[in-house]
């Protein structure tokens, strides 16, 4: 495989010389501080969870900067991270070079166990941008799932399932590029889901949804995913029926942008909770914000999530626990 009529071993090679150049001018490993979980000795799962990172083609952009800092800052846990969610938008077009930045950065300095993607509307192509940029969503396809399989996922499709220390990372990706952005899941991912699902609850332990695209906002289902049709997908009801039978849920997702606030965790009902995640690096009107993500640490008692900013190496002043039974 060749970039323009060089090897892309060689381009991976110069890509990652400029990263680490760049690293260094950045101050980026002085970013964030060391972090300890609530509970090092109880601790079960520890990842941290983040959104729209966007990756810009300009390998010199400040958004990649940030990321490589928002990195280096997770890093510094003194439990290891077991895995890093990133919750859709990771690259801002869809473009190849811009996976190849972000695989690049990940070699340098991610320091978790794994990494768990999702396909944001950025990611398929479905943006403002999209049709001066002429996606085809088979290619946006094809980039994102050489991603997957760069995180170690084998998936011919847009979603998967990854297992982490016994917990289970359900990921949902859209099956049509549109528009406006709105994630169509066809029958087969929802029949896929409700199996996943089962598989997972009988575990007995809390599961976790990955979509980019918030599920529950402002004290209501948003509706946004939806079928080929346009009706609702009905998702929500297919993850009610297992927390209606005890299972805990807790439905990971980004796409607005909003900074961290205490209304960012949400509980529609018994045993279903959203996080509405911030962006960890595209927070262009308070510039203060990049670098926010939440640490996740599931106990045998309780589901712990603290909102964090990665980069100034900050706690924020609030929590959120789900007891589990």
């Amino acid at each position: 495989m060749r970039s323009n009529g060089i090897p892309a071993k060689l381009v991976s090679l110069l890509t990652a010389a400029l990263y680490l150049f760049l690293g260094a001018v950045n101050g980026v490993m002085l970013a964030g501080k060391r972090y300890s979980p609530e509970n090092k000795a109880e601790l079960r799962l520890n990842a941290v969870l983040t959104a729209d990172i966007h990756v810009d083609s300009d390998p010199l952009h400040p958004r990649n900067v940030l990321l490589m800092k928002l990195l280096a800052g997770i890093g510094k846990s003194d439990a290891p991270v077991d895995a890093l969610v990133l919750a859709g938008d990771s690259a801002n077009l869809a473009e190849q070079k811009e996976y190849g930045f972000l695989k690049a950065m990940l070699r340098l300095y991610n320091r978790t166990g794994c990494v768990v993607p999702s396909m944001g509307n950025h990611d398929s192509g479905s943006t403002s941008m999209g049709k001066d940029c002429e996606k085809t969503f088979g290619t946006t396809c094809e980039s994102f799932r050489d991603f997957q399989r760069f995180c170690g996922i084998d998936s011919d499709t847009n979603y998967y399932v990854r297992v982490v220390n016994g917990y289970h990372f359900i990921v949902i990706g859209t099956d049509e590029m549109r528009d406006n952005g709105d994630p169509v899941l066809h029958e087969a991912q929802l029949a896929w889901l409700d199996e996943s699902l089962s598989a997972a609850a009988g575990t007995g332990k809390p599961v976790f949804i990955v979509g980019h695209e918030p599920i529950f906002f402002n004290g209501g289902f948003t509706g946004e995913y939806i079928r080929s049709d346009g009706t609702p997908s009905g998702i929500e009801g297919i993850i009610q029926r297992y927390t209606d039978a005890g299972t805990v849920v807790l439905f990971i997702g980004g796409h607005r942008h909003d900074p961290f606030t205490p209304g960012c965790f949400m509980n529609p009902s018994e045993n279903f909770y959203c996080i509405d995640l911030p962006t960890s690096t595209k927070n262009e009107d308070e510039p203060d914000k990049n670098g926010e993500a939440a640490a996740l640490e599931v106990y045998g008692d309780r589901l712990v999530v603290r909102p964090r900013n990665y980069i100034s190496g900050e706690w924020y002043g609030y929590r959120f626990e789900v007891p589990l039974r």
